[in-house]
């Protein structure tokens, strides 16, 4: 059997997105509360089981929430008490802030906290039939502290005591990675909100449940996706946020290079590497005295200068190859050259092939595997595979297709158009940000910038491919909402404005907190 399991970060970017398509949080918990409670209905019905009294223990966040929701949907029906643990002004989850604000206001519904391990000691455990787990959530990345710790091992002797332990999402104590830590909640039944997370199907009977998560929000891209690019660390130093080389520009293309660095460089990245032609190297110095720019003498890039840009290489955390780079037979030598001994590295930068380098890799794109961004348009996927793409109104077709090619070549592809189409082992994700304007030229050297930059601040090829488009695409809606001249450098200033309103929103909706 396949196990439909997603990750917490899967989980996290779902929750954001449907705030974006207009579906808030504080929705998802109610239909997440209201239908576990009505399961747990018909489960005591159907076995005619004499429950009279419930245990619902909180944590601080959203998973705590989710138990809120549960308790005030059964608490006329059912002697209902809920533990908290911890403060309500600890509470970290706003919508979980919310349901508590309700709780506080329901008379018959007994609420109790739970500050320290005393406070454990002091619960008559013999008077509940049945004791819902609403303590730690998925984000859980260490093994649980007291009281939680002592709490899960308290729940766990009543389950030896054969009083029913059920969970809410997941046990408490799984681990974000799927694994198990020292103390797990031993749960009868796990209700799965959505899907399942990684690692509940080994860890007792799991009943899936839907919360009304848009479809948009799973299939589409979305701010969720950029909520793991953090600020630098108030202790970082120069080199951890990221440092890229970008290898672009001939004797004809000087303006390709140039628009990917600045781009890059909104990435809040920390060092740029450039190798270009020495004829163009005046241009992009002046273009931003922040580029570091190795020349070389010749016109094009050629197998010679192969051993210098592997050396480069070394300690870098992205590579941008083909902006400007042309057409010429000695670059295709390159090209080819180049990734065949970036293949072989054992440590390697991930990269991002765009532009004319995209037309050189169908002999080597069998030997490609992961780290790889590719940023093909319609032509350009054709001449890499050899498979003419559906246009854009048949869209599920094209989606088929480019699901089809990325499981075939296990490397990211993000296939522009009006719908750009981001895809990584045959899972697509539609990006539907960008406006008519931006068919100007330079466009997709803002792109290509914008992805290799993030790639370099979060290693994760998908995530970074999916983010960029999103983010290129919507600051393209931004600047053609103010009636501005449209051009690639308004396009590349708008870009910091549009990442600040983003990030605003993620604070404000971010699922991502320790339980």
């Amino acid at each position: 059997m396949v196990k439909d399991e997603i990750s917490s970060v899967e989980m996290s970017i779902y929750d954001i997105n449907s705030e974006w398509y207009g579906v808030p949080r504080y929705n998802l918990m109610e239909n997440a509360g209201a239908n576990i409670a009505n399961f747990i209905r018909s489960i005591l019905a159907s076995e005619n089981e004499n429950i009279k009294s419930i245990a619902i223990f909180c944590g601080s966040g959203g998973n705590g929430g989710d138990g809120m929701v549960v308790a005030r949907h059964l608490y006329h029906q059912y002697k209902v008490t809920v533990f908290l643990l911890g403060r309500p002004e600890r509470i970290s989850s706003k919508p979980a802030q919310k349901n508590w604000k309700t709780l506080q206001k329901l008379q018959n519904l007994e609420k109790r906290f739970i500050f320290d391990s005393q406070d454990i000691e002091k619960i008559k455990w013999e008077k509940f039939d049945l004791i819902i787990d609403a303590i730690l959530g998925a984000g859980l990345k260490s093994e649980p502290h007291d009281p939680h710790a002592t709490l899960i091992e308290k729940i766990n002797e009543r389950h030896i005591e054969k009083t029913k332990i059920w969970s809410v999402d997941l046990p408490s104590g799984l681990l974000v990675t799927g694994k198990p830590s020292q103390k797990i909640i031993q749960a009868d039944i796990i209700f799965a909100l959505h899907k399942p997370k990684f690692g509940t199907y080994n860890l007792g009977k799991t009943i899936t449940l839907p919360i009304g998560i848009p479809l948009d929000a799973i299939i589409g891209s979305g701010p969720g996706y950029l909520q793991y690019y953090k600020s630098h660390g108030e202790f970082s130093h120069k080199g951890e946020n990221g440092t890229n080389l970008l290898i672009g520009g001939s004797i004809y293309y000087h303006g390709a290079p140039v628009l990917s660095a600045l781009a890059m460089l909104k990435t809040n990245i920390d060092l740029l590497t450039i190798i270009a032609p020495a004829e163009i190297t005046s241009v992009i110095r002046q273009s931003n005295p922040e580029f570091i720019v190795h020349p070389y003498e010749y016109p094009y890039l050629c197998k010679e200068i192969v051993p210098e840009a592997i050396n480069l290489i070394k300690n870098k955390s992205s590579l941008l190859l083909g902006p400007g780079i042309g057409d010429k037979p000695e670059v295709e030598e390159f090209v080819q050259l180049f990734i065949n001994k970036w293949i072989k590295l054992t440590k390697k930068p991930s990269i991002v092939i765009d532009a004319d380098a995209l037309k050189f890799l169908k002999p080597v794109i069998g030997k490609l595997r992961q780290n790889i961004v590719l940023t093909p348009h319609a032509g350009e996927f054709e001449s890499i595979t050899g498979e003419s793409l559906a246009p854009v109104k048949n869209l599920e077709e094209r989606i088929v297709q480019v699901s089809k090619i990325s499981r075939l070549y296990p490397i990211t592809w993000l296939v522009k158009g009006k719908i750009d189409l981001i895809a990584s082992k045959g899972k697509v994700i539609q990006n539907h940000t960008g406006c008519s304007a931006m068919t100007i030229g330079g466009t997709g050297d803002v792109l290509a910038g914008v992805t290799s930059g993030l790639l370099a601040r979060y290693s994760d090829c998908f995530n970074s491919a999916i983010s960029g488009a999103f983010w290129t695409g919507l600051t393209g809606e931004y600047l053609f909402s103010k009636n501005e001249i449209f051009s690639t450098l308004n396009l590349i200033k708008y870009l910091p404005i549009v990442w600040n309103e983003l990030q605003r929103f993620n604070k404000e909706k971010s699922n991502i907190y320790m339980n």
